[in-house]
Parts: C-alpha cells; structure tokens; sequence
C-alpha cells in the first residue's frame, strides 16, 4: 500500500466514524422530553397534567430531594446521567415517600439509564429473542406496534396500552406489581415500594406524544396522573434543559464536541503520520565494478548513504592490520579515521591498499 492509499484509507475510516457518531447521537429536541413536540416527546403528556389541574415543574438543574415535588418523572434515553450525589438525594426522596415514575427506553441502556435502573433497584436485561438481523425485517420490527394488556387487577375495562416494540423491559423486585403484561406474559408496567414511597416503571414509549392518543395510553397517563397528588415535575436537566447558574456549575456538558475534537485531532495525525517521509529517501547502491577502486567507490557511496563513514574507517584499520600484520597503520591515518567523512575513509582505504600492494609486489 502506498502512501497516498494509506492516507486516503485513514480519511475514509476517520469520516466513517465521524458519520456513525454523528447519526447515531441524538439531536437536542430528541428524546422523551416534556418540551419535545417530537413523536417520542412528553409534551402532551406535561400539557394534559396541565390541563387538569396538576401543578407542573420543569427541572432545569440537579435534583434537590428538598425542592422536589409528590411526583418525579424520569425518562430515557436522556443527555446526562444522574450525579453520584443526585443517585442519593433520589433515595432520600423515596424514603420520604416521594413517587418516581422511571421511563425505560425499551433499546439497549446507554450509562445514563443504566445507572438511574440501579440507583432505583431496577435491572434492564435484553429479553427480546426474535429481533431480526435483517436490515429490512429489523426496520419492519422496529415499526411495529406491541400491546400490552392489562393486569386483571386493573378490571375488564381496562384498554390495551400501544408502545413499540420492546428489546429490553425492565424488572423489578419480586415484589413488584404488575400493571400490564406483554405478548410473552411478563410485567413491562408494574409499580412496587421503595423506602417508604413507590416506583413505576413502564416504557417511555407509553407516554409519548405519537401514542398518547391510545385510549389505553391516555388511561394510563390519567391514572398515573391522579394517584401522583397535586404536584408533579418532569426532570428536564437531563434533557439538555439548564438554569444559568446550573449549566455553569455542572461538569456534564454534552461530550459530542470533545467526541468530535478528539477525531478531527486524530485525523490531522494520521495525515501528519503518513504524509511524512519514513526516513531518509533509500537510493540503489551502485553497481560494483571488478577493480578495487569501483568496489572502494561502491562501498563508500553505500556507507555515505548509511552514515557511516567513521566506523567504517576504523573497521577497516583494524581488519587491515589483523589480516596482514605486515601493514602497520601510523597514528596520522589514525587520527584521521577518528570523525572521517566519505573523502577521508575512501582516501584510508587507497592508502592502505597501496601499503599492501607494495608488499605483494616485494614479495
């Protein structure tokens, strides 16, 4: 491979990467958000609330078990993850009775999920087995509809809830009470006690906006919404929604800049690596000639290219004087092998040949 092939391999996979962050990031107004007028949005689900009477807050810093209201509504996925600090302050808010509503994704945990499931006794475990690997039959599953059917404890009245399919459900504790089954009869909306308050769990999907019309799915939001208390508040801090003071106090600022930063860094090295020479450019050395003074100049371009004029200088001395003990080499030449350049080493070599032709011709 050569080097503008290997350049142009690295720009390829840089972008390839860039393009896959990129895509696979949610947008800003993405996500089950209560300020959301997207499909998978909260925002009818806040604006009902509203309309029937219940006090609704937007939480725009990190929790405060202190400020926090009857209800709490967390949905995923989401931008940040909850704080060690705010894991505690959650815990304090169910020991005192609290209520928290934790909306799963239903799609593989990203950190932040994950973390909020355990800090509320919550395990999100894929027990999806036919999702297909088909691109076209993963996008035809995707698409579809599953329905939840109620617990028989909710009555015969009781409608279907419609969300999309779900590869992870959460559990919960053995304890934990069903609200409304799937095809394969486990819980994927139950509640159960944590501390002295509860927790529901249910698919974020439920509540959204491009299934809120469902008469199941409103009837879900309205017994919710009544078993809450007067007041309610959805945690919009994790979606992005920030006070001045809390966005400049908070170390979570959304990670895609550095994400980007850290490849656009990447891909100027990799150019930087691979446009530059390898070392000194490799020259042919020259052919030999049969006579001594060819093979002395061949040898001498070979070591000049190398840099080893020196060295070689001194090899020779020493394999002179051990191979023929007749030939004795003076200080001068000596001292001359000492820091020799390709002049000095090729005129050592003459020398010494001549000393030792002499001696041939004596002989």
């Amino acid at each position: 491979m050569n080097r503008r092939t290997a350049v142009l391999a690295a720009v390829v996979v840089v972008g390839l990467v860039a393009g896959i962050l990129l895509w696979s990031t949610p947008g800003a107004s993405a996500g089950p958000s209560a300020l959301s007028p997207a499909s998978e949005g909260w925002l009818a689900a806040r604006a009902y609330a509203e309309a029937r009477g219940s006090a609704v807050s937007l939480l725009d810093r990190p929790l405060d078990a202190s400020e926090l209201p009857d209800a709490l509504l967390l949905a995923f996925p989401c931008e940040r993850a909850l704080s060690g600090d705010e894991r505690v302050r959650l815990a304090r808010f169910l020991n005192a009775g609290g209520t928290v509503v934790f909306g799963y994704s239903g799609r593989r945990p990203m950190p932040a999920e994950q973390l909020a499931a355990e800090a509320l006794g919550l395990t999100l475990d894929p027990r999806e087995k036919n999702v297909p690997l088909s691109p076209r039959r993963w996008w035809e599953w995707a698409r579809s509809e599953t329905r939840l059917t109620p617990d028989a404890s909710l009555g015969s009245t009781a409608s279907d809830v419609i969300v999309r399919p779900l590869e992870v459900r959460a559990s919960g504790p053995s304890s934990a009470r069903p609200l409304y089954r799937s095809g394969e009869d486990a819980p994927a909306i139950f509640v159960y006690a944590r501390g002295r308050g509860r927790v529901v769990a249910l698919p974020a999907d439920a509540l959204s906006n491009g299934r809120i019309a469902q008469p199941g799915n409103a009837e879900l939001l309205e017994s919710l919404r009544a078993s809450f208390g007067p007041a309610l508040a959805f945690d919009e801090y994790a979606h992005g929604l920030a006070a001045p003071e809390a966005s400049g106090s908070s170390g979570s600022a959304p990670s895609l800049d550095l994400v980007v930063a850290q490849l656009v860094l990447l891909y100027a090295l990799c150019v930087w690596a691979l446009a530059r020479a390898f070392g000194p450019a490799w020259r042919e050395p020259p052919a030999l000639a049969s006579s001594t003074t060819g093979f002395l100049l061949g040898l001498g371009a070979f070591h000049r290219d190398l840099g080893h004029s020196a060295e070689a200088a001194g090899r020779l001395i020493t394999s002179a004087e051990a191979w023929d003990p007749g030939v004795r080499i003076g200080a001068e030449a000596r001292r001359a092998a000492v820091g020799a350049d390709e002049a000095a080493f090729l005129g050592i070599a003459q020398w010494i040949a001549r000393r030792q032709r002499g001696r041939d011709e004596r002989t």
